[in-house]
């Protein structure tokens, strides 16, 4: 410290009300004051030096019993000012904002910087002494110890020869401590350079400890200081946080009034308006405009205060079909997002984790889903990801929020996250002989949270092959030309930014063309394929989005035609329709035939059961292969193998019980 904390306070507040505080603009503020308002205080270089040379929450005190001493010159000394300004709140303010990767030690070392961030981990509070009576333990000398700046004991040995730097014992009665916490921060994702957000430690102090928590957008002033180790020269950078503020993000490239009233007579036509969104959202890749179209409408969203308004899709297929092309020009135009590779996602990577620091404690760090909650998730390669890291993301796709608990970590974090994922087929090509989850290998109760599923098939036709191959070969060339009436990325960007906050009501009418739709999609679980209530939520989303897309503030019929395309477009990969049989030559799309051959074998041994459960063998045989999944040699290795795993029990006379 540079001045004691007395000529501190007179610099900002005198006996005679001069100083700092003194000010015109600081004094007409003083004057408003009550005993709970926040009285914010701007950061000038003059009130930073005292915040850099000193403890950060001693700091604070200066300012506050600076104003204590105002407060009391304003009223005449006729009331106890500490008393009844005691809930009196004071905050620092900065006017100008800098980019956390901009910061760094040659131009803002010791000096207050201000950014915003996402904090992604926060550790326990501690405490630290600032201020305590010790004892030699040799000579008996007593000492005042005090941490300096960087809240640090500067010597805590005796002074003397003698007792031989002999180390001072503290006086606890006397201990006057305060507390302290560690967070992290991450630069915002939209702000990031190269995709790749700069992360620092902060330190928070006094009032501002446990006031912080993951998932929370602020914005810190603070004080870069490198953690200096004369050993190794090498040191840590530290914010040593003064305050902090909530932000809300903001969306870049908003839209003018006058674009708003263009855009919304555009879409009075409606066809034609939605033929140029489609047509500005990834112009070099061919074709895919019921695919293109609901994307659209996943990075818009639904409506709903009580239920999930996120769209889910999966993009399923073969190889080399613009799928991870699709999911990066989606990623391109949102703010808040982030693309990741399934194989390269684990379940804490994308929830939370238990990260171990360097000092060898573990604390909880969020994941991409909590990060970009209000945003979007982009996962190329999802089939590539494990079972157990796939597990993770049924409660962020249906619920919306991520929990974790582990070793006395108990957390639950929001994740209003969409998700945008491609996977390919496990055999490199997909076969229609088989059923969806025997060709990608996906659970169920996952496939499930996903709004639409697309099938992409690589099929070979002369006609459309070499329509594309020109395509392709004229992107290299640069003879492709993009239609000039198109959006650019960026326009297209602050349109949808617009469109997704707007409010939209469901009308009666189109709860009942919904009605029929789910009747009818309904009607195909007799056959075998998985249709239940999220799949009517899922039209209800799809619905909402398509009239917000066209800025209206009630749904009508058009929104649920074009919805009903796109479901009939997406079944039909299936070789299903709706209103027909299906000709996919497996009887369900959401299992697996193992599964079917397993459930078959099941029934036809209640089938053959007796009344005290037993089970002849060779009539259990000859049942089974009347079922036509099932021949006789494939029956008897499907009873051979339940003998192994001592699921049947032989009790004599060619008779089975099941264990």
């Amino acid at each position: 410290m540079l001045s004691t904390k007395s000529a501190l306070i007179d610099e900002f507040c005198n006996q005679d009300g001069l100083g700092i505080l003194g000010r015109k603009k600081h004094r007409e503020i003083i004057n408003r004051l009550l005993p709970q308002s926040t009285f914010s205080i701007v950061l000038d270089e003059e009130i930073g030096k005292i915040f850099v040379d000193t403890d950060p929450s001693e700091a604070y005190d200066v300012i506050k019993q600076a104003l204590f001493r105002a407060l009391s010159i304003r009223f005449g000394g006729k009331i106890n000012i500490p008393e009844m300004f005691k809930t009196l709140k004071i905050r620092v303010l900065t006017e100008q904002t800098e980019l956390l990767h901009c910061i760094n030690a040659a131009e803002h070392e010791n000096t207050i910087v201000t950014f915003d961030c996402e904090v992604i981990a926060v550790e326990r509070e501690k405490t630290y002494i600032k201020s305590c009576d010790a004892i030699c333990p040799v000579c008996g000398t007593d000492y005042v110890l005090k941490a300096n700046e960087d809240r640090k004991i500067p010597n805590i040995y005796c002074e003397r020869s003698r007792c031989k730097k002999a180390k001072l014992v503290t006086k606890k009665p006397n201990l006057i401590t305060e507390n302290i916490q560690t967070i992290y921060l991450q630069e915002p994702m939209s702000l990031a350079k190269n995709g790749s957000p700069v992360i620092r430690r902060g330190l928070l102090s006094g009032d501002l400890a446990g006031k912080i928590f993951i998932g929370q957008k602020k914005r810190i002033t603070g004080i870069f200081k490198s953690e200096v180790d004369l050993k190794t020269n090498v040191n840590d950078i530290i914010i040593d946080v003064i305050s902090e503020e909530d932000i809300e993000e903001k969306i870049s490239n908003a839209l003018t009034p006058e674009q708003i009233k263009l855009y919304k007579d555009l879409a009075r036509n409606e066809e034609v308006f939605v033929d140029k969104l489609i047509s500005s959202f990834a112009p070099r890749i061919l074709g895919y405009e019921e695919i293109k179209l609901s994307v659209l409408l996943m990075l818009v969203g639904g409506h709903s205060s009580v239920k999930r308004e996120d769209i889910n899709i999966l993009l399923v297929g073969d190889p080399s079909m613009a799928k991870s092309e699709m999911l990066k020009v989606a990623h391109r135009i949102t703010d808040k997002s982030m693309y990741t590779s399934g194989k390269g996602s684990s379940a804490a990577g994308l929830t939370i984790g238990l990260v171990k620091m360097e000092q060898g404690n573990y604390i909880a760090q969020a994941g991409v889903l909590p990060l970009c909650s209000g945003g979007f998730a982009f996962i190329d390669e999802f089939d590539k990801m494990s079972v157990e890291d796939r597990s993770a993301l049924h409660e962020a796709m249906e619920q919306q929020t991520v929990s974790i608990a582990k070793a006395g970590f108990r957390m639950t974090l929001p994740a209003k996250t969409p998700i945008l994922a491609a996977a390919n087929p496990k055999y490199g090509k997909y076969d229609q002989e088989q059923t969806l989850l025997d060709n990608i290998d996906i659970p169920p109760p996952l496939i499930s949270r996903f709004d639409l599923i697309w099938l992409i098939r690589d099929v070979v036709n002369k006609t459309e092959d070499e329509r594309k191959a020109i395509f392709i070969l004229d992107t290299f060339t640069g003879s492709d030309t993009i239609d000039s009436t198109c959006l650019s990325e960026i326009e297209l960007r602050s349109y949808l930014n617009h469109v997704r906050e707007l409010p939209v009501v469901l009308s009666d009418d189109t709860k009942k063309e919904l009605l029929k739709i789910y009747s009818d999609m309904r009607s195909l679980s007799a056959n075998g394929i998985f249709v239940g209530t999220r799949q009517l939520e899922a039209l209800v989303r799809l619905t909402m989005a398509h009239a917000k897309l066209l800025q209206k503030g009630i749904t009508d019929k058009n929104d649920v035609d074009c919805v009903k395309r796109i479901v009939d477009s997406m079944f039909l990969q299936f070789n299903i329709t709706i209103n027909g049989q299906p000709t996919y030559k497996q009887d369900s799309l959401l299992t697996t035939s193992k599964q079917n051959q397993q459930q078959l074998a099941d029934s036809t041994w209640n089938h053959c059961k007796d009344e005290n459960g037993r089970v002849n063998y060779s009539k259990f045989i000859e049942e089974l292969s009347k079922t036509g999944r099932f021949t006789a040699d494939s029956a008897k290795i499907l009873f051979s193998n339940w003998e192994k795993e001592c699921v049947v029990k032989h009790l004599g006379d060619d008779l089975y019980v099941r264990i």
